[in-house]
């Protein structure tokens, strides 16, 4: 599959998700190559984030590039532990790829957001971590077929090791 074209279908399908349609399973690709290229997105959102931040403030030493790589893929690696923890603890059908691809194009759309957001309003984190939450909450609903109180606990896990990690 084409990369450009697993974005624009990941894209419908967080808008299928929003609005509750079960059709949106079918829009990610949740192989390894979907995995992959989720990634991929997520860290071409942070070289475009640092690409900014570099024309605002200057170039960065590569020492401090590094680290801030490595901080910002803290949640894809925060979230790849919390979605397999959770399918193995509620004992979910198929595989935690199912959930975990469309919750990192959910941060990679979200990084974009807060990207733009930024700019405007300083206070934005707080709605985007609400926000994150509950289409974390929606997302577990809709792709796993779970119950509200496991997909709530889905979603405050995430959010409360999201919050924990940077710290």
């Amino acid at each position: 599959m084409n990369i450009f074209l697993s974005i624009a279908m990941a894209t419908k399908g967080w808008v299928e998700i929003i609005t509750g349609r079960d059709t949106a399973v079918m829009r990610f690709d949740s192989s390894r190559f979907g995995l992959l290229t989720a990634i991929s997105f997520y860290l071409l959102v942070v070289l475009l984030t640092l690409a900014l931040q570099t024309v605002q403030f200057g170039p960065p030493a590569p020492m401090i590039l590094t680290i801030g790589l490595l901080i910002q893929a803290l949640p894809v690696l925060a979230v790849s532990i919390v979605t397999p923890f959770t399918f193995f603890a509620l004992r979910l059908p198929g595989h935690p790829r199912e959930l975990l691809v469309p919750v990192i194009y959910l941060l990679s759309f979200l990084f974009l957001i807060r990207l733009v957001a930024s700019y405007f309003d300083t206070q934005a984190n707080v709605a985007i971590l609400g926000l994150l939450a509950f289409f974390l909450f929606r997302a577990a609903r809709i792709v796993t077929s779970i119950k509200v109180m496991p997909a709530v606990a889905y979603a405050v896990l995430n959010i409360v090791l999201l919050v924990a990690v940077p710290l």
